[in-house]
């Protein structure tokens, strides 16, 4: 309905992070992620999300920023997706796998101000996490609503960011 759509998109961290909180709610111990080895509860990325969310907003953040995301598929994205949002930041999705300067180029060409990194697809904490500051040139604000940035390849210049809204994730 509108109105609670209305209501999800007052909250800095948004409708997904809101669904998110009622699955954990209702099914934590159940398996989220699964691989030929590993499992990942939904109260498990849960608990990983709101402490690499604490840690990023533990200095002062501004609201409605844009913030790189480059993790492996698996807990460590799903984990870095949630504390982005709920630390009211919108992701800008990259490639793990790129090189450094890759990713760097990519998050300046859409004016993002830090990104959070992981090497592994399944943390053991919040450790495995790091998450710096990148002196962006000067950035233009992000419409309300923006959840995520996709970016274009590059291949013909320099990327190009598409923002998502959180209704089209």
């Amino acid at each position: 309905s509108q109105s609670s759509s209305r209501t999800a998109s007052a909250d800095p961290a948004g409708a997904i992070v809101a669904a998110f909180s009622r699955l954990v709610g209702r099914r934590p111990s159940d398996v989220m992620v699964i691989a030929q080895s590993q499992r990942a509860t939904f109260a498990g990325v849960d608990a990983l999300s709101r402490a690499i969310a604490d840690r990023i907003t533990s200095t002062p953040v501004e609201p409605g920023g844009l913030v790189g995301l480059a993790a492996p598929n698996g807990a460590a994205f799903l984990a870095g997706f949630l504390a982005l949002r709920r630390a009211g930041q919108a992701v800008v999705l990259l490639d793990p796998l790129a090189p450094i300067e890759e990713r760097r180029r990519a998050m300046t060409a859409v004016g993002a101000t830090g990104v959070l990194t992981c090497a592994a697809a399944w943390p053991d904490s919040v450790d495995d996490f790091q998450h710096s500051r990148i002196g962006a040139a000067a950035t233009l604000p992000l419409p309300p609503g923006i959840a995520a940035v996709k970016l274009t390849s590059g291949s013909t210049g320099v990327p190009r960011g598409v923002a998502m809204r959180e209704e089209n994730l």
